[in-house]
């Protein structure tokens, strides 16, 4: 099996990134929509949810659903904010 550039890059980055304790991907998004809340508003991530960090920068799949949440929560946010200044709130 031959590995392109861009795979041995990968396999590198996870290499280097992976720490002694390590979350699934089971494990990783059931705390997902909890860090990427405290992502988005600026809080200091809590150190339990650390983990998800250095998952999400190694599994490919779990940084794509990581980004669509991010989104997602943004764009709630967003619709929440413009409710209120709707209704004059």
């Amino acid at each position: 099996m031959l590995l392109d550039q861009s795979k041995i890059k990968i396999l590198l980055r996870a290499l280097v990134l992976t720490n002694e304790t390590e979350l699934d991907c089971d494990a990783c998004f059931d705390a997902m929509a909890e860090f990427a809340e405290s992502q988005l508003s600026g809080a200091s991530v809590p150190e339990a949810l650390i983990l998800i960090d250095d998952h999400i920068k190694i599994c490919v799949d779990c940084e794509e659903q990581y980004q669509i949440l991010k989104t997602t929560i943004s764009e709630m946010d967003d619709l929440d904010s413009h409710q209120a200044k709707k209704l004059g709130l």
